[in-house]
């Protein structure tokens, strides 16, 4: 039916009846002009497809925003398609709140996905808030409400890099935190293991090669330091060697024992007292200079 004068055209079912649309590509439409290219709405019977402003929709729903008719040609079906020439977009509204999200492919090919109104993106599985994006810009993993930039919480958070091309169990570096502690470590290929390489405690004890640091800094095994080392007091509980030791103080030896690869010197421009059962041995001499 048509009509070139009327402003408009009702269709309407006067009874109750099973309306059957032949099986057919087009076989029912909704056209402005009795021969469209780009009908308002096109229903392929064949294929079970419904196309708004095209003749071929290529997916179950397809909606054409530009004046090429044909279909695009997706890399994977999709159920529904959407598809311009200069840039086209898909958003869905509550109307309640007024909270607007959407996606869309600008003309010059960038994708945003996201939130158009002033609110927070949430990303969901298994029907549970994993990640919040603010409006502000804060991203939480773990937490809906994310107070800097990249906040991570959990029970132990760990953060890892992984450099793919590092050697066998040094490909993972951790950054973890448990009760006011921070530990950087490592964790094996297989995910299984981990070490620990640096502790801080949250009384202010750092940690090298141990986690439970006693003193401000515990170094776990062997220090070496190849610039100067100035120390207020040394209490050492095992063996401590030196090679080339100058004192500029008072000092107290206790069974202490300097040695030099070709001559051990101790030399001390204050005073040294030098206690204890055992020997107290400094082979290659000992020059003390002050009274």
């Amino acid at each position: 039916f048509g009509s070139s004068s009327a402003a408009n055209l009702n269709l309407n079912f006067n009874r109750a009846a099973t309306a059957t649309i032949p099986t057919s590509v087009n076989a029912f439409s909704f056209s402005t002009s009795p021969i469209a290219t780009r009908p308002a709405l096109s229903i392929d019977t064949t294929n079970s497809r419904i196309g708004i402003n095209t003749l071929a929709p290529n997916t179950t729903l397809l909606v054409n925003a530009t004046s090429n008719t044909a279909p695009a040609t997706w890399t994977s079906t999709p159920t529904i398609g959407a598809q311009g020439s200069s840039g086209v977009g898909l958003a869905v509204r509550e109307t309640t709140t007024s909270v607007e999200a959407g996606l869309t492919v600008s003309s010059g090919g960038v994708v945003t996905f996201g939130t158009r109104t002033n609110n927070n993106l949430g990303f969901v599985t298994n029907n549970t808030t994993k990640a919040t994006l603010t409006s502000g810009g804060n991203f939480g993993i773990g937490t809906t409400t994310p107070n800097w930039l990249l906040q991570i919480a959990a029970t132990r958070p760990f953060f890892t890099l992984s450099d793919t091309n590092a050697v066998v169990d040094l490909k993972h570096i951790y950054f973890s935190a448990q009760e006011g502690n921070l530990y950087v470590g490592s964790a094996n290929d297989l995910l299984t293991s981990t070490s620990t390489f640096f502790t801080a405690l949250s009384n202010g004890n750092f940690g090298i090669g141990t986690t439970t640091p006693a003193m401000t800094l515990g170094v776990q095994g062997n220090a070496l330091i190849s610039g100067d080392l100035s120390v207020a007091n040394i209490n050492a509980t095992g063996t401590l060697s030196f090679s080339n030791l100058l004192v500029t103080g008072s000092s107290t030896l206790q069974n202490f024992t300097a040695l030099n690869a070709t001559t051990t010197n101790a030399t001390s421009t204050g005073v040294i007292a030098v206690s204890g059962t055992g020997p107290s041995t400094f082979s290659g001499g000992l020059s003390v200079q002050g009274t």
